[in-house]
């Protein structure tokens, strides 16, 4: 790809076209393809226009630091914004009691929605809050960053203390929210952050893109 001059978001020619070129079987193109799709250099998407594309640079995320991805991509000199699907008030099933620590069926709020970085689609997100400590949440104007609007509206600076990730495949309904064909690698973050008091009073899920991010820690490793 360095080769041949190719930009991220530039579309790659064809697996037909890559075979008559080089002269190799379109089963061995496909196979390089997806090879250097689980290495997060280049996607499939479902946008109208169909095909390979190299994927852009990664966000770099450091995990030990509490930044919001809003504020994160700022700082890295790009484009950040948030499409809000929907808030709901939910009961907590016997997943989110777990990690809230609260009985089931306890009221929490949920906000789902989408990060884009350059107007691409990049991540599906849900974030839980435990509705007792939020009151009206759901009638006041909300605006993104949410780490941000719980400092402003509640006085509320939420401190995280647990973090995972793993790797995963988007499911079908993630994969479509995201414009990426379903299977795409992914990585899957959930965040669990408490108030000053120590109670748990936030939860965040997120399904990224794999290529989309990267974990680093201390200074930036080209």
């Amino acid at each position: 790809m360095r080769e041949s001059g190719l930009t991220p978001d530039s579309r790659l020619p064809t697996e037909r076209a890559l075979a008559e070129t080089l002269g190799v079987a379109r089963t061995t193109i496909r196979q390089a393809m997806l090879y250097l799709e689980g290495e997060g250099r280049i996607l499939r998407t479902r946008r109208g226009k169909r095909g390979w594309f190299v994927a852009p640079p990664p966000l770099r995320y450091d995990p030990t630091r509490h930044r919001n991805t809003y504020r994160n991509v700022l700082e890295q000199g790009r484009r950040p914004s948030v499409e809000t699907l929907d808030l709901a008030m939910i009961a907590a099933d016997a997943v989110l009691a777990r990690l809230f620590a609260v009985p089931v069926g306890i009221d929490l709020l949920r906000k789902r929605s989408i990060v884009l970085i350059d107007d691409r689609r990049v991540c599906a997100e849900q974030n839980y809050l435990l509705a007792e400590a939020f009151p009206g949440f759901l009638e006041r104007p909300f605006r993104s960053p949410l780490t941000t609007f719980l400092e402003k509206e509640y006085g509320t600076v939420v401190r995280q203390v647990g973090f995972r990730a793993r790797a995963a495949r988007l499911s079908g309904a993630e994969a479509e929210a995201l414009d990426v064909v379903p299977d795409t690698p992914g990585l899957r973050i959930t965040r669990v952050k408490t108030d000053a008091a120590g109670r748990i009073v936030h939860v965040d899920e997120e399904a990224w893109i794999a290529s989309a991010i990267e974990l680093s820690v201390g200074i930036p490793i080209d």
